[in-house]
């Protein structure tokens, strides 16, 4: 969906407009997490490249990862012709996270469905928070008729849960057509990370007279969680699934999400 020129364009937009965080990168020790994350604004897509814009807003997932191959890219390229080269490391996976200062970009009301899987730039306030806990991302199995070991991971629209096999995934010579598996280890902490609820409230401010404020919850996940107590704003990357549509839209800040971006205040 994104042709060399436009890949061009962003690369160039990073060199110029982003080659300190691309060094501080470079610079930074190895992540224990194995999260990089990188900030870019909205706007200085938009402003570099117009015709990215409406693959931003429709598509960020697939947007976000194309920008992260480059931030990549660029990181080999300024690391290469740095006088510093042997004391710096390309980092990877870079986790992109798109902020919006102009509030042009910004939505007054909670997003509903009508904006699923669309990039969106939320202003709301904290009104609850949960506890910090622990999210297991992924899970090994072992199928008991041929041996064959694969990963299950957790998928967002079941609340995070980790399904059970159904079958064996084993494609090789004629398949293997079990039902039965076990699981390979307990939980691995390398593949577990810190998450947060929240639940995030249109501004009073942005009501008409008479209405009732709408909220949404929110999860801040990785090294998202307490962001919200140390700053007066913060940002984040937003998903959206409608878990139970009768009830409402659910949608999760998740640092492997790349969905939008959510802006959030304390009361």
């Amino acid at each position: 969906m994104f042709n060399l020129d436009q890949l061009d364009r962003l690369d160039e937009l990073l060199l110029r407009s982003y080659r300190d965080q691309i060094l501080n990168l470079l610079q930074s020790s190895e992540s224990p997490t194995d999260t990089y994350p990188f900030t870019i604004l909205a706007g200085d897509i938009v402003d570099s490249n117009p015709d990215l814009w409406p693959l931003l807003r429709n598509h960020p997932r697939m947007f976000c990862t194309a920008l992260s191959s480059v931030i990549i890219e660029s990181q080999r390229d300024i690391k290469h012709e740095h006088p510093l080269e042997d004391q710096m490391s390309v980092k990877s996976p870079v986790t992109v996270r798109v902020a919006a200062h102009n509030e042009n970009f910004h939505w007054t009301k909670v997003p509903g469905t009508e904006i699923m899987g669309q990039l969106c730039f939320f202003a709301g306030t904290v009104i609850r928070v949960g506890a910090v806990k622990m999210l297991e991302l992924q899970r090994e199995y072992a199928c008991n008729k041929c041996d064959h070991v694969f990963t299950a991971h957790a998928e967002f629209e079941l609340g995070y849960a980790i399904p059970k096999p159904t079958r064996c995934p084993n494609e090789v010579g004629d398949g293997c057509d079990s039902n039965k598996f076990k699981q390979v280890s307990e939980m691995d902490p390398r593949y577990c990370c810190d998450y947060q609820e929240l639940k995030v409230q249109q501004r009073m401010s942005t009501l008409e007279f008479g209405s009732i404020p709408k909220a949404v919850h929110v999860v801040l996940a990785v090294d998202l969680d307490d962001l919200w107590m140390i700053a007066e704003m913060i940002c984040g990357l937003l998903r959206g699934t409608c878990t139970d549509p009768p009830l409402g839209c659910s949608m999760s800040l998740l640092t492997h999400a790349r969905q939008g971006t959510m802006l959030l205040s304390q009361p």
